[in-house]
């Protein structure tokens, strides 16, 4: 079961350098816009920082405080509706991530004054093949140690027990209201 109170405080967390993250690479991005070699990984990695922001400020609003006078019933199907979510975009996250070590190759080479484009097109073909190849094997790792939360999350597990209880939620809903 996840606590809100955690769920909140990671999001804070997480909120907050999805912030820095958007405001550096928004610049760094535009600061590079007549460079399209970086302007185009920049503007990858930019994105996906803004719908990681978003994702974060949206798991803020839904794990609002307790409210202990909200009926049981409604706080239970919010716990189980952030249960679901929270997995969701635990998987989506896990499996975008692996695409983002590209971009960051080159953005990061170019932070630090190195041109990752010298490295040739083989190097930065491998370097998508590895990041691909890379997720494959830690989520293969992870399921094969199924036990962590995060392993539930990413094949399914979490998400699936979470709509079972809503499910069961709302078969005793329908039996309470008649």
């Amino acid at each position: 079961q996840p606590s809100i109170t955690r769920v909140r405080f990671v999001s804070w967390v997480q909120t907050a350098f999805d912030a820095i993250a958007v405001l550096l690479l928004g610049s760094f991005t535009f600061d590079h816009i007549s460079d399209i070699g970086i302007f185009v990984p920049a503007l990858l990695l930019f994105i996906g920082a803004i719908a990681l922001l978003q994702v974060h400020i949206r798991s803020l609003i839904n794990a609002k405080p307790i409210d202990y006078a909200e009926p049981v019933i409604a706080l239970q199907k919010r716990i189980e509706n952030i249960r679901s979510r929270e997995s969701t975009v635990t998987r989506a996250i896990f499996m975008l991530c692996w695409l983002a070590w590209t971009p960051l190759l080159i953005v990061g080479a170019n932070v630090i004054g190195f041109d990752a484009y010298r490295l040739g097109a083989p190097f930065l073909i491998a370097n998508i093949a590895f990041g691909i190849a890379a997720g494959f094997l830690v989520g293969w790792l992870l399921h094969s140690n199924g036990k962590t939360r995060i392993a539930h999350a990413l094949d399914g597990t979490i998400a699936r027990e979470a709509r079972e209880a809503l499910a069961k939620i709302s078969v005793f809903e329908h039996k309470v209201s008649e």
